[in-house]
């Protein structure tokens, strides 16, 4: 895997890229639009703030937030919140925490009828002199399902019920991070203990399949391959289903803080940067066009001289 695109104009300032994924082909990064395929911009700019395989979006509405759907249709949803943070579509269900002091669980709505389903109760964490909730999720296997990664815990829900149906507690102080599902249904995640130590994990439903000690930090899956981040190498480490390191990329002055969950079933993914870039990784093959075959700049050409 390899560096094959950046998008967005790299910047001194200190400030994060705000990408997002569009379909399994287009990307937006602060406010312009991009193939993934060719490499080149796009004509105008597709609005919104999160995107669905069917063609749904979440957009800003008057008074809140709707969902566009494919065939134009408007449906507005009935927000409690002004929030609209880490939002996911998954089947029939589109889950964001729609308060922005995360001091709720994570809201479901239905995106036909844009009602309130319920919410996914996390475990809270202290953050200064009040308890939010810092969860991040990924789509499951099955429709309308998600799991659902907390500090402390592992879920796997039921979106249609709003049930919980699988949980992975941790013990004696373990902490998790980031939140995966290889194409073989497991899911990969990084565990963290009182002592420390720091282990990517792959779990069979509820048991431990695959464990690995990390000097980094786990970000997320691409297709069957795991990415962790090692800061202080400035260097991403590819393992396989199997946690064996199978390459290592080195990321020179790109500093990455954010991982984007790519719809690809091909090994690539996006991350994005502090200085207003989306970068997009992946297999050589899958490098765009418009770069691939970019022209090399014209030869000067040898001045003549008079005889």
């Amino acid at each position: 895997m390899e560096v094959l695109a950046s998008y967005g104009k790299r910047t001194k300032l200190d400030t994060r890229a705000t990408g997002i994924v569009v379909s399994a082909n287009v990307i937006g990064v602060n406010g312009r639009s991009f193939s993934l395929r060719t490499g080149q911009q796009l004509p105008g700019f597709v609005p919104g703030v999160a995107f669905s395989r069917a063609g749904h979006a979440l957009v800003v509405a008057p008074g809140g937030a709707a969902i566009k759907h494919a065939d134009g249709r408007v449906v507005s949803l009935k927000v409690d919140g002004t929030g609209m943070l880490d939002p996911l579509f998954v089947g029939s269900s589109l889950v964001m925490q729609d308060d922005p002091m995360r001091a709720r669980g994570l809201a479901v709505f239905d995106i036909e009828t844009g009602e309130l389903r319920g919410r996914l109760e996390h475990d809270r964490m202290v953050s200064g002199t009040r308890e939010v909730v810092e969860a991040s999720l990924c789509a499951a296997r099955e429709p309308d399902h998600v799991w659902v990664r907390d500090r402390s815990s592992l879920r796997a829900w039921d979106l249609g019920t709003v049930r919980c149906s699988q949980h992975i507690p941790g013990f004696n102080g373990t902490t998790f991070a980031g939140v995966g599902l290889l194409p073989d249904r497991t899911l990969a995640t990084e565990r963290s203990s009182a002592d420390a130590a720091r282990n990517v994990v792959v779990f069979d439903g509820v048991s431990v399949a695959r464990e690995r000690e990390i000097a980094g930090t786990f970000m997320g899956v691409a297709f069957d391959r795991l990415i962790v981040q090692d800061m202080e190498k400035q260097e991403l480490h590819v393992l396989d289903s199997s946690l064996e390191l199978v390459e290592t990329l080195s990321l020179r002055e790109i500093g990455l803080v954010g991982f984007l969950p790519l719809w690809s079933d091909q090994r690539e993914f996006l991350a994005v940067d502090w200085h207003s870039q989306v970068h997009h990784f992946g297999e050589p093959s899958l490098r765009p066009s418009a770069v691939a075959t970019e022209a090399a700049p014209p030869k000067k050409k040898a001045s003549k001289k008079k005889v």
